[in-house]
């Protein structure tokens, strides 16, 4: 259920822009990040979970427009995979 909220809240978003509407990206991502918490807590029981908050961190980083290629990425030193590297 948490992609599925990550997901529709995203796809609102890039609608918004598509027609020009104005959005509170702050807001919105704040709903976002709290659907991948809900995935990464499902990571401990399913794996699923973990693949699921994958491909909605990478969709949470696309660009909106193809002119906006300065996307800079959070640190993986502190975050999710840091006892990986």
């Amino acid at each position: 259920m948490g992609f599925t909220a990550g997901l529709i809240i995203l796809l609102n978003c890039w609608a918004s822009v598509w027609h020009h509407r104005s959005v509170d990206w702050d807001k919105e991502m704040t709903y976002v990040d709290k659907a991948m918490g809900v995935l990464e807590l499902a990571e401990e029981r399913w794996s699923s979970g973990g693949r699921f908050w994958d491909l909605l961190n990478q969709l949470r980083w696309l660009p909106v427009d193809g002119t906006q290629l300065d996307i800079v990425y959070p640190s993986t030193t502190s975050g999710r995979y840091s006892d990986n590297y």
